[in-house]
């Protein structure tokens, strides 16, 4: 689902010039305005599992190369499709869905990933950009 500002802004309750700031202010230490990102065919155990809630973390890279290649250090058995997408828009999918927990830029992909890669230690990452959707909300007083 593609939101638009006053969407989120009725979803939240609050002005689309504060949410309109708030995601200015957010994206304008980002390197870029647009980035990338890989989607994969979900799989079938996970399917199967869509009763259970997990928080989703987003990846973005820099160029559509970055984003094949970190498909590629996780053993993806099969080629992703990638995408562009705007740090705004990205912004209001992290507003507009309590299942995304946050979105991480990656403005310099690291060369090889660590052992032991999680949820948890993404963001953790040489290069890593956080937007967690808890701080936004905060900060809309929410």
């Amino acid at each position: 689902m593609s939101y638009t500002l006053d969407q989120i802004a009725d979803l939240l309750h609050t002005a689309p010039e504060a949410v309109q700031t708030l995601i200015r202010a957010a994206v304008a230490p980002l390197r870029q305005s647009t980035y990338y990102h890989y989607v994969m065919r979900p799989r079938m155990a996970a399917a199967l599992k869509s009763s259970e809630r997990h928080d989703r973390v987003v990846l973005l890279f820099c160029s559509p190369d970055d984003a094949l290649a970190f498909a590629q250090q996780l053993r993806s058995p099969e080629l992703p499709t990638v995408r562009p997408i705007q740090a705004t828009t990205a912004l209001l999918h992290l507003l507009g869905d309590a299942q995304i927990a946050r979105v991480i830029f990656w403005d310099a992909q690291p060369e090889r990933l660590p052992p032991g890669l999680s949820r948890e230690t993404l963001a953790l990452l040489p290069g890593a950009r956080v937007i967690e959707r808890t701080d936004l909300m905060a900060q809309l007083a929410i």
